[in-house]
């Protein structure tokens, strides 16, 4: 029982407290990479919490034999004795629910947020090749319209997509970022990202991080993306074609993944500071806390089997 609130709780510290930090913590800006990985260690090491928290509700615990016979005898028994009372019965069911709940909606909602993204890139892609014309590169289209934009269209058939406003304001270094940018959403496969942190997301909803996750993790994208341009045509071209670039709005469709959204001027002030990435050994550091924490949910669930072994606090009478 105190291993399942301790569990409970660890999810709602990670959370709250844990998401707030790594949605404002100063070194993500010099390493997205790898605050984008401490972000899928925080989001599954919670979902692992609530999972594994309302399984030991459900299970009560039994004592470990050397006999494989007296093993089942004794969870038969612990089970037995848990759930006769009217109160208990009703904790460990709601442990058994929360457990299964939990583990079959993460499926579903993967399944549901692919169908959906996947049907609005499909008719989104089919528009294009309507309306769109052949770009200045293979794999991308312009599109004639009179606001400055370019996106990328994640899938197979996705494309780089950049409007003729666009190709007039920028210049050519400036339009070597732009397509260096979002060349970068394509070949990282970052709508997939995006996918999986929605439904992640959804699967934690009653959690704050459910909130900041998604716009985190897509700002993190786009900054990895900057660099891509960075280091294609420079900070300067980069910088300057961000400022040209318009930010297509709240309504942009999911499947998009624009040069010129999601905190702009936080990415502005990241590259006029210029490239700092993180020494070797505080990545190392992060990298490690960022293990510990997806591991520490197993390890604390872990305790009373470990428990168990040395003690028999389930006895065969």
């Amino acid at each position: 029982m105190r291993t399942a609130v301790a569990l409970f709780g660890y999810a709602a510290v990670m959370g709250s407290l844990g998401a707030r930090w790594l949605s404002g913590a100063r070194w993500r800006l010099r390493a997205p990479r790898l605050a984008l990985w401490i972000w899928a260690f925080v989001l599954l090491s919670s979902l692992t919490s609530l999972v594994l928290a309302g399984l030991l509700l459900a299970a009560p615990d039994s004592g470990f034999t050397t006999s494989l016979a007296d093993l089942m005898h004794a969870c038969a028994a612990a089970m037995d004795q848990a759930y006769r009372a009217p109160g208990d019965a009703l904790l460990h069911a709601g442990g058994a629910v929360l457990a299964l709940g939990i583990t079959a909606w993460v499926p579903v909602q993967f399944a549901v947020s692919w169908w959906s993204v996947s049907r609005q890139r499909a008719r989104h892609a089919r528009d294009l090749r309507l309306i769109a014309r052949p770009g200045p590169l293979p794999g991308v289209v312009v599109l004639d319209h009179h606001v400055p934009a370019a996106y990328c269209l994640g899938g197979r058939r996705g494309a780089v997509v950049v409007t003729s406003a666009a190709l007039v304001v920028l210049d050519a270094a400036e339009l070597e970022a732009v397509l260096a940018h979002e060349a970068a959403h394509r070949t990282g496969r970052h709508h997939l990202v995006l996918t999986a942190t929605r439904a992640l997301s959804k699967c934690l909803a009653l959690l704050p991080m459910a909130r900041r996750a998604v716009s985190a993790v897509h700002e993190l994208l786009e900054m990895m993306a900057d660099d891509a341009a960075v280091a294609a045509a420079g900070s300067g071209a980069t910088r300057s074609a961000l400022l040209k670039i318009a930010d297509p709005g709240s309504g942009r469709p999911q499947v998009m993944l624009s040069a010129g959204d999601t905190a702009v001027l936080l990415r502005l002030h990241r590259l006029q500071d210029g490239p700092r990435p993180l020494r070797r050994m505080s990545s190392a550091a992060l990298m490690t806390a960022g293990l510990a924490v997806a591991a520490l949910p197993l390890l604390v669930a872990a305790a009373p089997a470990m428990t168990a072994v040395r003690w028999d606090y389930c006895p065969l009478s």
